[in-house]
């Protein structure tokens, strides 16, 4: 709706009444979702027509926070509008409203609790979890974006479960991992994911190939990995890695027979975006709940929009050595670019034909990221390509890369050495692209 009819839709005295009502709990059995329904009349019936002062006190904090997330839809959809008009500073007030989508059995660790919260309340989901389905899902087609609706966005927390046992904290936090990598891909891609870091990921433009090479860029870390398609998965690629044990797939769909083979494995998630999953480009607001990254520090919370994968187009890419980069190289360094935003900081990606053959994450200096890299490509190394997500503080990471075999680099730059980690490459022949982005991820 436009800026008027929206402003005239706010509701005032619902809430208002809502509010006043959760307050008198004591005399007064206030009730917002449908869901608690079935509790009000069964307690009605059981009491003479009343209800417990225990549940009634359950109803306000479900009021309360009901009311209160309502606005904190008011404000951020008023934050967005002014970011429209050229606001570009952070609101002074955020208000978060969630919904709860599902409990979970635990958190990172069997003795933390944990449940898993949406902004706003799923449309194929308002009162259940994860849900599991027995239907095929198909992908939403994108609806046209021509002051209709916008197009369906593919999420972890909007995905249908259509097999397997309950998903817990960390295969959230892996399933979403593997989507955002898979994401950042236009051709089919397919990103196997261990501790949010990808160990194997390969583009081609037949998904089982995709998958074979994504599978050889480290088979030992594959095991009980998740994996993530953004293509619906077909049943060649069903049988190929029905032979190995993961925890979860996520996809926008997959294909009947696929289906039939996959739910074979009693414990294997399947998970269905039914959205397309691919390149979106966009570019969020700080009022964008949905395009935010949330991270909570204590006694507070950081909120930063997405590092979105750039288009290669976007991608600046300046040669700095002696040696340009062959046509062959540069596939392999801007798909090794886009790889590396999705490792851990300091996160080093090699890539040889599409296909990631090592990864160096999360170490504390880079030439350690670069060394691990390296030791997982082992003779593969020769004649990849290198992508670092942070420049090279020391000329020692690129000489590193440089004596495994490494013929191309990409890189942010920015080091007050950048010109000893040239030279560095310029000594052995490595072609070095300096893009001006840095891609850390703590």
């Amino acid at each position: 709706a436009d800026f008027d009819t929206t402003i005239e839709n706010i509701d005032i005295g619902g809430p208002a009444m809502t509010r006043s009502a959760a307050k008198n709990h004591d005399w007064v059995t206030v009730v917002v979702d449908v869901e608690d329904y079935g509790a009000v009349l069964d307690e009605m019936k059981a009491n003479g027509g009343g209800t417990t002062l225990k549940l009634r006190r359950t109803l306000a904090q479900r009021a309360f926070a009901r009311t209160a997330a309502y606005d904190a839809a008011v404000s951020t959809w008023f934050a967005g509008e002014l970011a429209k008009e050229g606001e570009t500073a952070p609101p002074r007030r955020r208000a978060l409203g969630g919904y709860l989508r599902q409990s979970l059995r635990y958190g990172e660790n069997p003795h933390q609790q944990a449940a898993l919260y949406t902004w706003g309340i799923p449309r194929h989901a308002r009162s259940t979890s994860l849900s599991s389905a027995s239907e095929h899902v198909a992908p939403t087609p994108a609806a046209p974006h021509a002051g209709g609706a916008p197009k369906a966005v593919a999420s972890v927390a909007g995905s249908a479960v259509l097999h397997g046992k309950e998903l817990g904290f960390n295969n959230i936090l892996d399933l979403d991992a593997a989507l955002a990598t898979v994401a950042s891909f236009t051709p089919p891609a397919v990103v196997i994911i261990k501790h949010t870091n990808p160990c194997g990921l390969a583009c081609d433009d037949v998904l089982l190939e995709a998958y074979k090479r994504a599978h050889a860029g480290d088979p030992v870390s594959a095991y009980g990995g998740i994996i993530g398609f953004n293509r619906e998965v077909d049943e060649a690629t069903a049988a190929e890695l029905s032979s190995i044990f993961y925890d979860a797939i996520i996809a926008p769909s997959y294909s009947d027979a696929a289906l039939l083979l996959l739910r074979q494995k009693k414990n294997l998630r399947l998970l269905a975006t039914g959205a397309p999953i691919g390149p979106t480009f966009a570019r969020s607001t700080t009022a964008d709940l949905n395009t935010l990254d949330v991270r909570r520090v204590s006694g507070g919370v950081l909120l930063q929009t997405h590092d979105y994968a750039l288009s290669d187009q976007d991608i600046q890419r300046q040669v700095v050595t002696e040696r340009e980069p062959t046509l062959d190289e540069v596939t392999d360094l801007l798909f090794a670019w886009k790889a590396v935003q999705h490792v851990r900081s300091n996160a080093i990606v090699l890539a040889k034909r599409l296909t990631v053959v090592g990864v160096g994450a999360g170490q504390t200096n880079r030439v350690f990221s670069v060394e691990i890299a390296v030791q997982k490509a082992g003779s593969r190394a020769r004649g990849s390509v290198l992508a670092s997500d942070a420049y090279f503080p020391f000329p020692d990471g690129v000489e590193a890369a440089c004596k495994a075999g490494v013929t191309a680099i990409i890189q942010p730059g920015g080091s007050i050495r950048d010109g000893d980690a040239i030279a560095k490459a310029n000594h052995y022949g490595v072609a070095m692209v300096m893009t001006g982005v840095r891609h850390f991820r703590h």
